[in-house]
């Protein structure tokens, strides 16, 4: 619905105002009235009207002066005029100060009205183009397009940026107000980037989110930090396209700073317990190890501690293992004398026929014919 806001010096006038028009029907509601300029001055900010019919002549600020100090500050809205006097110089301030139209007291209703519907009609219009414009701004933002022109009405309290994962699903419709909107860009992937600016833009995308998950509509939803100027929104999607990418390791559909951060801060454990084990194997491998035998010893699952191992060393284990094993069965075949099962054993390898094999296939060579290219005796 549209707000109004009412503006007059006399009460009897403010209540006629409020009860000419039928303002549901029109669906507008009057969402204030104020008895001087400087009062309506104060009211504008606070709630922003879509539709503003103030009185021309007050005592303490006129209403071109008001007309000229919300000047700066007005995108969508339209602001009626009120007077007793037929003056050319007040119908030329009023429209110089944008003011959709100038009406003669007393008040037609059945003009009130018609004017009423085209304000609301142009209204719509600007929204329209404001919305068109606003959007492909916000996306541009996110993919850091230079901009050269960010003039446009971006006053909004915060903006909320979301990604959802696996939306296969229609989507929500979008919002754009005074107050708030929300956005919708498809990312490819089945993936979508939601916007919301406004006081409650957080809320507004968490409750999205909430809905979404509950009803099974995405697999994963990541919600960056909400910022406070719309060109700082990049940062926001960015932290949200990192908190997606780590999904995998967040047991939680719903990934936020705070959880992302829990998840560093278990991860920064984690990587310490892995360098561990490597060292562990580095002094351990004439034992007969296996990724289950360590796993075991540092509290791990197999796979996990598998998966892990690669990520931090960049090698998996078995490599790991086996490079370590075969490079000292090198030192050992070329500083001492002592037989290749001997050398078998004390490396971890059990089966002598098995080391034989597997250090041809590392290094092309048998380890007696390593023994004769590399021994120090």
């Amino acid at each position: 619905m549209f707000k109004v806001m009412l503006v007059d010096d006399e009460e009897l006038i403010l209540e006629s105002l409020k009860t000419t028009l039928p303002w549901k029907s029109l669906n507008c509601y009057v969402v204030g009235t104020a008895t001087s300029g400087v009062e309506a001055l104060e009211l504008y900010e606070e709630l922003k009207p879509d539709i503003v019919v103030t009185d021309i002549k007050m005592p303490d600020m006129s209403g071109i002066e008001f007309l000229k100090r919300i000047s700066s500050k007005r995108t969508t809205d339209e602001v009626i005029v009120l007077s007793g006097f037929d003056e050319f110089e007040y119908v030329r301030d009023a429209l110089h100060f944008k003011a959709f139209q100038y009406l003669l007291k007393p008040i037609d209703r059945d003009e009130f009205f018609t004017v009423i519907k085209k304000a609301i009609t142009e209204i719509e219009a600007k929204v329209k183009i404001q919305k068109s414009t606003l959007k492909q701004l916000t996306l541009d933002l996110i993919f850091q397009k230079d901009i050269k022109d960010i003039n446009l009405a971006t006053d909004y309290p915060s903006y909320t940026l979301m990604i959802t994962d696996k939306d296969k699903i229609g989507t929500i419709e979008e919002i754009h107000t005074k107050d708030e909107f929300v956005y919708i860009y498809p990312l490819g992937n089945e993936q979508k980037i939601y916007v919301s600016g406004g006081l409650s833009s957080r809320e507004k995308i968490e409750n999205i989110a909430i809905k979404y998950l509950e009803d099974k509509r995405v697999s994963a939803v990541a919600i960056g930090p909400t910022v406070n100027e719309l060109k700082e929104i990049t940062q926001s999607y960015e932290s949200a396209i990192h908190y997606l990418s780590k999904k995998e390791f967040i047991d939680k559909p719903l990934i936020t700073e705070g959880t992302f951060n829990e998840y560093q801060k278990k991860e920064s454990e984690t990587v310490n317990v892995v360098r561990e084990a490597k060292k562990y194997v580095e002094t351990h491998y004439d034992k007969p190890l296996t990724i289950e035998v360590v796993a075991n010893r540092f509290g791990f699952n197999a796979s996990y501690l598998s998966t892990l191992y690669k990520k931090v060393h960049k090698v998996t284990f078995s490599e790991h293992l086996k490079t370590i094993r075969i490079n000292q069965a090198c030192r050992l075949l070329a500083e001492t004398n002592k037989p290749a099962y001997e050398i078998a054993n004390l490396v971890g390898y059990e089966d002598q026929r098995y080391f034989s094999q597997v250090f041809k296939k590392v290094l092309h060579v048998t380890p007696s014919e390593y023994r004769r290219k590399y021994s120090n005796s």
